[in-house]
């Protein structure tokens, strides 16, 4: 058995009260959220030519070059 409760449960009055402010709450944040929407998105900062060829010569993995490297020419059972 829970030991008894040491603070009382909210009365109606109390839950009405919490009801209306989640709604409002609800309500603002559904408009502030679509009114970002409606607003263009920032332009992603330009690359530089360096970057992207490097990582045109640069395997995601390093590990995985390394590891088909060493597994070149070996014949599979």
């Amino acid at each position: 058995m829970p030991p008894a409760r040491t603070d009382a449960p909210l009365d109606a009055q109390q839950v009405q009260q919490a009801t209306e402010d989640l709604i409002s709450d609800r309500n603002r944040l559904n408009s502030e959220a679509q009114g970002t929407q409606n607003k263009a998105p920032a332009s992603p900062a330009p690359k530089s030519a360096n970057s992207a060829t490097a990582a045109k010569k640069m395997p995601a993995d390093p590990t995985a070059a390394t590891a088909t490297a060493q597994t070149a020419g070996t014949e599979t059972k």
